[in-house]
């Protein structure tokens, strides 16, 4: 049964259980699907939808757990050092009766725990605030007496058999199986870290890849960049891949630098503290004879050498640096993750939005020979502009680079005669135009573009898609026919192309006369002629070279861990500066046969890691950690959460997801590294400043005991 959890046969053992699961549910067919999910094409009623609600619970991963004030009251009192000073407070009131002594080591044990509480809570609400910011309604289908109507429910509602209507903007809800689409491409960045979003269809698909590669499958919380879709909920809630994934986060948080800092002075001063008592115990007991006396002085002298600012100062301090960077677009949930941050001296980091500005950009147009063409780039602008609908990413790029170069200057006098929109066995797209007025605004497009009698077809697409229906090439202002060695030269520009990162798709045209047909069909893309290519690249971010070199000079080892291709990330590495030689990436499969003690030399050799699955990721930053590093992880999908949350300092973003976000120790208000070296060298200047106090603490107030020692 596709409903339960029950651990699928089949896959490849590279595919971990989850995986499992989805390709079983991907190779089903609809009419099963449906039968085993006991729901019609048609929605389910209001009376299911309640008992189904009863049974699956809310769509509702609780990632970020809700706690009240007292939560984080009793937890700021949790620190061993603190209840050190609490204990000697009461031993100070019943054993010396000292109130004045008591009160004093009290009131600093209280204000250090009160400072700690209205950060930590402070941060816990600004947290809330972003959340309450979200998308929370999603359109189902359900079924009425004369067919059936669409709703609006509250995302936490939806259950499994329940038809969900997606399209542009949409962030779906549940994990869905399509019954329908349209020119319908999700961004799965979140999932993979890819920022083209990649096309979605209905049909069975029975390949052995990631559950967010399946082209039938849309995982909750993905978002719909283009066209729409109906899909049957399969998921929802902590069975859903997202909540797979969340559940990860669950366990406790493994013991950060800081932590086993804080323990190690706590325990060394503890030690030191006892030592120090029984000693004086036994000098003064043996000297005068007086044991209680003796007992009395040794409790006020293990007062005496207690820091009992430290909490205090190291509360106070946080708290401070933790308002620096707030002030500098950073939230900071944990407060010892500020010392951590300067601690850290290896930072993982995604590639998507973090390097790279996160949306595509045209950066080539090229004819055969891989010359620069404007014939190429304004067919192209012209083929998006006269595409109806909503503008895909590969469009909206392809307008806004031809609006700065002029390529809009074409369209004058042209309209729009007919169009064959994009499908998923085509790949492509056509727009028909025509030149009604007999005038066009010039450049060197009058080879192709029609004069009063003609029409154009122009399409655009997948590379081996288009030229699939091309006989000509256009190759320096003249036409001939493509033979093998053409298709070669081509292809291998496309390829050289992608190994910088880009992503390509090819550009044709032929002309029609007026009269040859009245409607266009995708039977007629043929016999055309090949002029190029566009190619596209999310790039690097403008200040990202100089973080890199910042974090560089700061000590800090970058290594880049991405599930986009391997090509992409070495690219985009050597772009923004990253020391990498000749490194290649290691995948996600160089990982799959790697024991433990290999990835342990592997993580400190390379630096470039990708195609990684959330746990792949996972066991990169473990490996680094019980290397001895003290690791910092940016990243903002669920693909990240399992890494953010084992990491020492876990960096998501206000826009990541809510699983990213609550799995993360600090939340960047802007994605970017820049902000992350300010927070390195904020966290080294705290610890500093903590170090500073202690030394003078210990060193005056061992120098005072022994005085009173020597003097007794």
């Amino acid at each position: 049964m596709v409903l339960n959890n029950e651990k699928k046969s089949g896959p490849t053992p590279k595919s971990t259980g989850v995986e499992q699961e989805f390709q079983q549910i991907a190779k089903t067919e609809e009419s099963n699907l449906l039968q085993e999910l006991a729901c019609t094409r048609n929605g389910i009623s209001d009376e299911e939808r309640e008992e189904r609600l009863e049974k699956y619970g809310y769509n509702d991963l609780s990632a970020m757990q809700k706690h009240s004030w007292a939560y984080f009251l009793v937890h700021s009192f949790a620190d061993a050092f603190i209840i050190v000073l609490l204990v000697l407070a009461i031993v100070t009131f019943v054993v010396e009766s000292d109130i004045l002594s008591g009160t004093i080591i009290l009131a600093l044990a209280c204000m250090s725990a009160v400072i700690r509480f209205f950060q930590d809570y402070g941060s816990y609400r600004d947290m809330q605030k972003l959340k309450e910011m979200e998308h929370d309604t999603v359109r189902i289908q359900v079924p009425t007496e004369d067919g059936t109507e669409v709703r609006e429910v509250p995302v936490e509602e939806v259950v499994p058999g329940d038809i969900q209507l997606i399209g542009s903007g949409d962030i779906v809800s549940g994990d869905l199986y399509l019954l329908e689409s349209k020119d319908l491409f999700v961004s799965v960045s979140a999932f993979t870290g890819e920022s083209i979003p990649v096309e979605k269809y209905k049909g069975v698909d029975d390949r052995i890849v990631n559950a967010a590669e399946l082209n039938n499958i849309c995982l909750g919380g993905s978002t719909v960049n283009s066209g729409t879709g109906v899909g049957v909920v399969v998921r929802t809630g902590k069975s859903s891949y997202l909540g797979k994934i969340s559940s990860t986060i669950h366990t406790k948080k493994k013991e950060t630098d800081f932590d086993k800092s804080l323990a190690k002075i706590t325990r060394i001063l503890i030690t030191y503290m006892v030592v120090v008592v029984i000693f004086v115990l036994l000098i003064n007991g043996l000297v005068k004879k007086n044991w209680l006396e003796a007992f009395l002085f040794s409790i006020s002298v293990a007062v005496g050498i207690t820091p009992g600012m430290l909490p205090m100062i190291v509360n106070g301090t946080l708290a401070k640096g933790a308002k620096f960077l707030a002030k500098k677009k950073t939230i900071v949930k944990n407060m010892s993750a500020i010392q951590n941050l300067g601690a850290i001296d290896v930072l993982c980091t995604d590639k998507t939005g973090t390097l790279t500005m996160d949306h595509v950009v045209l950066q080539k147009y090229l004819d055969v020979n891989g010359e620069d063409s404007h014939l190429v780039l304004n067919y192209a602008w012209m083929n998006a502009y006269y595409s109806t609908g909503v503008k895909n990413l590969i469009d909206r790029a392809i307008l806004a680079y031809g609006d700065e170069n002029d390529a809009h200057k074409y369209a004058g006098g042209y309209v729009k005669s007919d169009e064959i929109p994009y499908d998923f066995e085509r790949r492509r797209m056509s727009v028909l135009i025509s030149n009604p007025g007999g005038e066009h605004m010039g450049g060197n497009v009058e080879e192709i573009l029609p004069m009063p009698q003609d029409e154009v077809l122009i399409t655009k697409g997948a590379l081996e898609s288009v030229l699939e229906c091309c006989s000509r090439i256009r190759v320096k202002k003249e036409y001939m026919d493509i033979h093998e060695k053409d298709l070669a030269k081509i292809n291998a520009l496309a390829e050289e192309l992608n190994k910088e990162g880009m992503h390509v798709i090819g550009v044709a045209a032929k002309k029609k006369n007026v009269g040859d047909t009245t409607v266009f069909h995708a039977e007629d893309e043929t016999n055309m002629t090949f002029l190029g290519i566009i190619a596209f690249l999310d790039p690097p971010k403008p200040d990202a070279k100089e973080a890199i070199r910042g974090l560089y000079d700061a000590g800090v080892h970058v290594k880049v861990i991405s599930g986009d291709a391997p090509v992409v990330v070495e690219h985009v590495c050597k772009l923004v500066g990253m020391k990498v030689g000749n490194q290649s990436a290691v995948t996600g499969s160089d990982l799959e046969n790697m024991s433990d003690a290999e990835l342990s030399s592997v993580v400190e050799k390379n630096d470039i890691f990708a195609r990684l699955s959330p746990m792949q990721k996972k066991r990169v930053v473990d490996a680094l950690r019980n290397n001895g590093h003290v690791v910092g992880y940016m990243g903002d999908g669920v693909n990240d959460a399992p890494s953010l949350h084992d990491a020492d300092v876990g960096i998501s973003v206000d826009n990541g997801t809510d699983v990213a976000k609550a799995s993360a120790d600090i939340i960047l208000l802007e994605k970017s590294l820049t902000v992350i070296l300010n927070g390195i060298y904020e966290g080294r200047r705290i610890y500093g400043n903590i170090l500073k106090y202690m030394k003078m603490a210990l060193s005056s107030n061992f120098g005072n005991v022994f005085s009173v020692l020597i003097a007794s």
